[in-house]
């Protein structure tokens, strides 16, 4: 929009330098550039062409206590020119009031830029606000490195919200905006308490770019609307954030809307309606069913969240539903929901609440306290053909980045496209090939190496008896290296295979029990991509299996750290993975790798390790139970649960 027609904007500036504060940040200025100004003479390039008499003067001027001034800055598509020219006469100006020549005045932007320094250095930002005025007077134009110490020093420093309002955008004005600057402009509009410019200055940022609506974007506005109680606003923001998509919602984000909504007394069955919920695109605009779609929300965008956070939204709550014989004390831990009884208090508007800790049965996934079943969440069919193209693109990638170091001489080169292919190949082998489906596919490099610092084909072996034995059709899938006699091991030294283990090799081959990787390439992707085949005959779940859970799943001890953030979103990387991997333990041998040894497996989940909102299931009760992973709690089945129940009609 063109607003050059509108008056140029005056910013708001620090208080006359006759105050309390002023006098405080003078006294830290002076005694900063005094310390700065006394090594002049160490500038070599700077006083070079300077008089020993014009130092005194650049001297004299940086050490002038001298009152703040504005800046004008004009708006419209014109605003960054105007505000260059308003800086040029400010320059002019300067230069004849002190009859400083180009080289006295580039002599005290170096003082005033080694000052900035030393403040960032030091975290310092009182000596920042005179030196600030001396810019503004001077008209002087800082290099981006420099304003962008500026903008941090006075970041550290909240009662100077005019200043930073000021400063942030000078430096938007001359070098475009950038994602610390708007979000000290926002905050600093905040403080001000105009919240309307700091929405309208959201607004116009671009989602993408350096300048994009991120996450911290948002947090200030977010923050005193929720501190205020402005619930419609609240709402407004939690929307937009999840809009932007470059903006990524945390667990400390959601316990700030939860308690503030909470604490305004939002999810009762008798609370008043939010203005705008329903012009929001939201289903509910009061109660329980809010607070449904918001945690709805939450387990979309969050995957668990830490144990202060939790202990945040259990205070929220108890607050916010008033349960009876409570005195609203925040307490410092979170009490066990142990049962139905126990579980549940009374609110004062005489509904059922429920929220404390539970332990989930790890066998039949029902909370103890609700009644709720919790769900075993896999993947989608859209969402398997996004981690099949993931993994062909990292094969190819991965593959590139492996060869780039090798001798241009190694014989039979192979492309990143060839590793793609072959990945491919293997895939439309698994989901062609006749015969029984495979229910487990084993790690094979990850069990041979188990406890050991060498390849011991006995315990592929011993894992592969096991599952046949737990009613399991395994394919062990094994890097080309490990099937050669001799190769060198992962630590480097050389090892020889005995006749025992080409022997079981030989054998899993023959009983099509075994798949070779061909050589540099990653077996990890070919393991990786078995669990999402669609296999002729493949079933979810195993009826003959003892080992609980869906099929396929995968024998490996890996947590696969280097692939997850590549491949798929956390939340769907945690839902593939707790749905598949099976870890494993294997007895040590005392005298024969070879003697009968226990293997171990630890099942994969019973019920996702995610947020997720499930039927209450407690006689004469209804509504939704929602239980939210705590990252430091143990054991891994205990969850924050949060239920609201109304009585059944």
């Amino acid at each position: 929009m063109d607003d050059t027609n509108n008056p140029p904007t005056q910013l708001p500036t620090e208080n006359d330098c006759t105050t309390a504060g002023h006098s405080e940040s003078w006294n830290a200025y002076h005694e900063a550039m005094t310390e700065i100004v006394d090594k002049m003479t160490s500038f070599r390039k700077a006083i070079k062409k300077v008089t020993p008499e014009e130092i005194e003067s650049v001297r004299d001027y940086l050490l002038l206590e001298e009152p703040q001034s504005t800046l004008p800055i004009a708006t419209g598509s014109d605003s960054t020119e105007s505000f260059r020219q308003i800086l040029s006469s400010r320059r002019q100006a300067f230069l004849e009031q002190t009859n400083f020549n180009p080289h006295q005045y580039a002599l005290a932007m170096q003082c005033i830029c080694n000052l900035v320094s030393s403040c960032a250095k030091n975290k310092t930002p009182l000596p920042i606000v005179p030196a600030w005025s001396k810019i503004k007077n001077g008209g002087m134009i800082l290099k981006p490195n420099v304003l962008s110490s500026f903008l941090f020093v006075i970041g550290l420093n909240d009662d100077l919200a005019d200043l930073s309002l000021e400063v942030a955008t000078c430096h938007d004005l001359l070098y475009g905006a950038a994602e610390s600057s708007v979000h000290l402009r926002i905050k600093s509009l905040v403080a001000l308490n105009d919240t309307k410019s700091a929405e309208a200055l959201i607004e116009e940022l671009p989602d993408d770019g350096q300048e994009c609506k991120r996450l911290r974007t948002f947090t200030p506005l977010l923050t005193h609307y929720c501190k205020v109680g402005d619930t419609s606003s609240v709402l407004r923001l939690w929307q937009l954030i999840r809009a932007a998509p470059r903006a990524y919602m945390d667990g400390e984000t959601y316990s700030l809307i939860l308690g503030a909504l909470a604490r305004n007394r939002v999810f009762g069955l008798h609370s008043p309606i939010i203005d705008d919920a329903v012009n929001l695109g939201l289903s509910a605009d009061t109660g329980p069913k809010l607070l449904d779609e918001i945690l709805l929300g939450m387990g979309e965008d969050v995957l668990e969240v830490s144990d202060a956070t939790a202990l945040d939204m259990y205070n929220h709550f108890r607050a916010g539903f008033k349960l009876l014989g409570d005195f609203l004390n925040d307490r410092r831990e979170i009490p066990y929901a142990a049962n139905a009884v126990d579980g549940w208090e009374l609110t004062s508007e005489g509904v059922q609440f429920c929220v404390g800790r539970v332990n989930v049965d790890p066998i039949s996934s029902v909370c103890p306290a609700t009644g709720a079943k919790l769900r075993l969440n896999t993947l989608s069919d859209s969402q398997r053909q996004h981690m099949r193209n993931a993994l062909f693109e990292m094969a190819e990638a991965q593959h590139v980045e492996f060869t780039a170091g090798r001798k241009k001489s190694s014989k039979n080169k192979s492309s990143g496209d060839d590793a793609k292919k072959e990945l491919i190949k293997f895939g439309d082998w698994l989901e062609n090939r006749e015969g029984d489906p495979f229910t487990a596919f084993v790690d094979g490099a990850n069990v041979a190496y188990f406890g050991q610092g060498t390849v011991r084909y006995s315990q592929v072996q011993k894992v592969v008896a096991e599952l046949e034995r737990l009613g399991e059709n395994p394919l062990v899938i094994m890097p080309r290296k490990y099937v050669n006699s001799s190769f060198r091991r992962a630590q480097g030294a050389y090892q020889q295979l005995k006749p025992a283990d080409l022997d079981v090799i030989t054998r899993l081959i023959n009983e099509q029990k075994m798949y070779v990787v061909p050589a540099h390439y990653f077996d990890d992707y070919y393991w990786m991509l078995a669990s999402i085949a669609n296999q002729n005959g493949m079933k979810t779940s195993s009826q003959s299996s003892i080992l609980p859970g869906i099929r396929p799943i995968l024998i490996s001890n890996d947590q696969m750290r280097d692939h997850k953030l590549e491949m798929l979103e956390p939340q769907l990387f945690r839902r593939w993975f707790s749905s598949h991997i099976v870890t494993y333990a294997i007895a040590p041998f005392i005298e024969d790798e070879w003697e009968d040894r226990k293997i171990n497996f630890a099942a994969a989940d019973s019920f996702s390790c995610e947020i997720q909102g499930n039927a209450i299931n407690r006689e004469g009760m209804e509504g939704t139970a929602w239980h939210i992973p705590v990252s430091e709690w143990q054991p891994r089945t205990s969850r924050l649960c949060i239920a609201v129940a109304t009585l059944k009609k």
